[in-house]
């Protein structure tokens, strides 16, 4: 892993260590380990799983309507549990409570192209980048959304869109 990816997780420790009950940090922090998890930027070992399950719980556990906390148990469920019903009704109480939380709308994409649910999924993906059209991973996103239901000309619109926005993207680059 990165040093500046590495950064992250160090900001959300030093926030959690000023302020333990700052339930946003916890919810960041389990974001961080299930996204270095599921890229597989940290060792493939359970004990990451178990500690984004835990940050995520205790964010909930300081503020039950943080949205945000539901996306890292979410894909928890999604990437490694493999219970996609579950990680369904788990998204859907996070847009209960957070339903600008952009990053969710992108997961929630994956869920829904898992169940072929594409049209559903491309909605969710579009949502995300109205929330943040500047976002590059969201933009890569909806390439990778075309790329997976075999819409190639599109997809290789949306990687130059997306390009344009971060040049140096070395996976955009690769699946351009």
């Amino acid at each position: 892993m990165g040093p500046e990816f590495d950064k992250s997780r160090q900001y959300y420790q030093q926030a959690i260590d000023l302020d333990p009950n700052y339930a946003l940090a916890y919810a960041g922090l389990a974001d961080f380990y299930g996204f270095a998890f599921a890229r597989g930027l940290l060792p493939p070992e359970e004990k990451w799983v178990k500690l984004d399950e835990d940050n995520a719980k205790k964010a909930l556990e300081l503020d039950p309507t943080l949205g945000e906390a539901h996306n890292p148990l979410a894909a928890a469920k999604l990437y490694f549990h493999r219970d996609w019903p579950a990680a369904e009704r788990i998204f859907h109480r996070g847009f209960e409570l957070s339903p600008n939380f952009a990053e969710m709308h992108t997961h929630y994409a994956l869920c829904l192209i898992f169940f072929g649910r594409n049209q559903e999924a491309f909605a969710e993906m579009r949502r995300a980048l109205e929330l943040d059209p500047l976002s590059p991973r969201f933009g890569f996103g909806l390439g990778w959304l075309f790329f997976f239901t075999r819409q190639y000309d599109a997809a290789i619109d949306q990687y130059r869109k997306t390009l344009e926005l971060d040049p140096t993207s070395a996976v955009t680059h690769e699946l351009l």
